[in-house]
Protein backbone atom coordinates (compact mmCIF):
# COMPACT_ATOMS: atom_id res chain seq x y z
CA UNK A 1 0.00 0.00 0.00
CA UNK A 2 3.00 2.21 0.74
CA UNK A 3 4.34 1.49 -2.32
CA UNK A 4 1.58 2.34 -4.47
CA UNK A 5 1.21 5.47 -2.29
CA UNK A 6 5.02 6.39 -3.53
CA UNK A 7 4.22 5.90 -7.16
CA UNK A 8 0.79 7.51 -7.09
CA UNK A 9 3.25 10.62 -5.77
CA UNK A 10 5.88 9.92 -7.99
CA UNK A 11 3.37 10.08 -10.76
CA UNK A 12 1.86 12.66 -9.58
CA UNK A 13 4.57 14.93 -9.26
CA UNK A 14 5.79 13.87 -12.86
CA UNK A 15 2.61 15.05 -13.87
CA UNK A 16 3.06 18.27 -12.57
CA UNK A 17 6.41 18.21 -13.66
CA UNK A 18 4.93 17.69 -17.72
CA UNK A 19 2.16 20.34 -17.22
CA UNK A 20 4.51 23.11 -16.02
CA UNK A 21 6.78 21.98 -18.74
CA UNK A 22 3.79 22.33 -21.35
CA UNK A 23 2.62 25.82 -19.69
CA UNK A 24 6.24 27.11 -19.83
CA UNK A 25 6.17 25.60 -23.58
CA UNK A 26 3.67 27.57 -24.71
CA UNK A 27 4.20 30.93 -22.94
CA UNK A 28 7.58 30.32 -24.76
CA UNK A 29 5.52 29.41 -28.15
CA UNK A 30 3.43 32.60 -27.47
CA UNK A 31 6.71 34.21 -26.46
CA UNK A 32 8.34 33.85 -29.83
CA UNK A 33 5.11 34.18 -31.96
CA UNK A 34 5.08 37.72 -30.80
CA UNK A 35 8.49 39.07 -31.53
CA UNK A 36 7.70 36.91 -34.86
CA UNK A 37 5.23 39.53 -35.47
CA UNK A 38 7.66 42.46 -34.18
CA UNK A 39 10.37 41.04 -36.40
CA UNK A 40 8.15 41.45 -38.77
CA UNK A 41 6.83 44.97 -38.28
CA UNK A 42 9.92 46.06 -38.13
CA UNK A 43 10.99 44.59 -41.40
CA UNK A 44 8.37 46.50 -42.93
CA UNK A 45 9.28 49.44 -41.01
CA UNK A 46 12.45 49.24 -42.25
CA UNK A 47 11.26 48.66 -46.03
CA UNK A 48 9.41 52.00 -45.66
CA UNK A 49 12.77 53.73 -44.17
CA UNK A 50 14.72 52.46 -47.29
CA UNK A 51 11.89 53.66 -49.41
CA UNK A 52 12.25 56.83 -47.58
CA UNK A 53 15.63 57.30 -47.94
CA UNK A 54 15.78 56.32 -51.70
CA UNK A 55 13.42 59.38 -52.09
CA UNK A 56 15.13 61.51 -50.43
CA UNK A 57 18.36 60.71 -52.08
CA UNK A 58 16.57 60.84 -55.38
CA UNK A 59 14.83 64.36 -54.23
CA UNK A 60 18.45 65.98 -52.95
CA UNK A 61 19.98 64.49 -56.03
CA UNK A 62 17.25 66.68 -57.93
CA UNK A 63 18.50 69.62 -56.14
CA UNK A 64 21.26 69.60 -56.67
CA UNK A 65 20.56 69.63 -60.55
CA UNK A 66 18.48 72.36 -59.97
CA UNK A 67 21.00 74.09 -57.87
CA UNK A 68 23.66 73.92 -60.50
CA UNK A 69 20.79 74.99 -63.36
CA UNK A 70 20.16 77.89 -61.25
CA UNK A 71 24.02 78.93 -60.71
CA UNK A 72 24.82 78.20 -64.62
CA UNK A 73 21.47 81.09 -65.46
CA UNK A 74 22.93 83.52 -62.48
CA UNK A 75 26.38 83.51 -64.58
CA UNK A 76 24.92 83.89 -67.75
CA UNK A 77 22.98 86.23 -66.45
CA UNK A 78 25.87 88.39 -65.03
CA UNK A 79 27.46 87.58 -68.45
CA UNK A 80 24.69 89.14 -70.01
CA UNK A 81 24.57 92.19 -67.63
CA UNK A 82 27.80 92.89 -68.16
CA UNK A 83 28.03 92.91 -71.78
CA UNK A 84 25.24 94.86 -71.77
CA UNK A 85 26.91 96.90 -69.31
CA UNK A 86 29.69 97.14 -71.78
CA UNK A 87 27.37 97.73 -74.73
CA UNK A 88 25.54 100.97 -72.81
CA UNK A 89 29.35 102.01 -71.87
CA UNK A 90 30.51 101.95 -75.21
CA UNK A 91 27.08 103.67 -76.77
CA UNK A 92 27.71 106.57 -74.34
CA UNK A 93 31.12 106.89 -75.33
CA UNK A 94 29.65 106.71 -79.12
CA UNK A 95 27.18 109.34 -78.27
CA UNK A 96 29.59 111.53 -76.54
CA UNK A 97 31.80 111.48 -79.59
CA UNK A 98 28.83 112.35 -81.89
CA UNK A 99 27.40 115.23 -79.61
CA UNK A 100 31.20 116.82 -79.54
CA UNK A 101 31.48 116.07 -83.32
CA UNK A 102 28.13 117.95 -83.75
CA UNK A 103 29.40 120.72 -81.31
CA UNK A 104 32.78 121.26 -83.45
CA UNK A 105 29.88 121.17 -87.04
CA UNK A 106 28.65 123.67 -85.18
CA UNK A 107 31.03 125.71 -84.24
CA UNK A 108 32.53 125.34 -87.52
CA UNK A 109 29.68 126.17 -89.40
CA UNK A 110 29.85 129.54 -86.99
CA UNK A 111 32.92 130.37 -87.49
CA UNK A 112 32.44 129.80 -91.78
CA UNK A 113 28.89 131.83 -91.61
CA UNK A 114 30.85 134.44 -89.37
CA UNK A 115 33.56 134.45 -91.64
CA UNK A 116 31.43 134.98 -94.77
Amino acid sequence: DDLLRVQEEAISSELTTVREDHDRLRETEQLLEFFKEKLEQKEVEVGQLENDLKAKEEFNHDLLEISRELEASKNALEDRRASTEEQETQADVSQGDISLDTADLRRTDLISHEES
